[in-house]
């Protein structure tokens, strides 16, 4: 009679039991039982887990993306010409930050007509194209300008330099 009255204790605790061993059983193979597992149908998903720019809690703290390992780096773009400016360190984000873009090629953020690949203005003292000087020798033979200190005095004749031959 007491070996009865054992059974039908654990008969009452069946539900309980049954409970207690799915949340101790890891249903995707991630080594996290359910009952730490924020997600036990996703083996990506669970404590300590790397977080990737997918809008999902991948590591379980509460938090979704937070030190994503495939974030990007933006840049701040102030002028709006689509190029980030080069002193700024960068920010990692899934999203890109208001005024902000993924290079940082600018070599004036405070001008939208200078950027890598801009017309250059000649002798305006000012580095359109980013190539890290102004334009002050327009025909190419080497020699700048005099309106910028060179000794060019015909900056649009290449033939025509401090250098160059005198034709009689």
């Amino acid at each position: 009679m007491l070996l009865l009255g054992f059974l039908g204790g654990c008969l009452i605790n069946t539900e309980l039991y049954e409970q207690r061993a799915k949340e101790l059983t890891d249903h995707d193979g991630d080594t996290f039982a359910q009952q730490d597992d924020c997600d036990d149908d996703d083996a990506r998903v669970f404590p300590g887990a790397d977080e990737t720019c997918d809008g999902r809690d991948e590591d379980c703290d509460g938090d979704v993306d937070e030190g994503a390992v495939d974030a990007a780096l933006w840049y701040g773009d102030t002028d709006g010409d689509g190029y980030g400016d080069r002193s700024d360190a960068g920010v990692l984000g899934c999203a890109a930050p208001r005024e902000s873009v993924a290079n940082a090629l600018d070599c004036d953020d405070g001008a939208a007509g200078a950027y890598p690949g801009a017309a250059e203005t000649a002798y305006n003292a000012v580095d359109e194209d980013c190539d890290g000087t102004d334009l002050t020798d327009v025909d190419g033979d080497g020699y700048d300008a005099e309106v910028v200190g060179g000794g060019e005095c015909d900056d649009g004749d290449r033939g025509v330099n401090p250098g160059g031959e005198e034709v009689p």
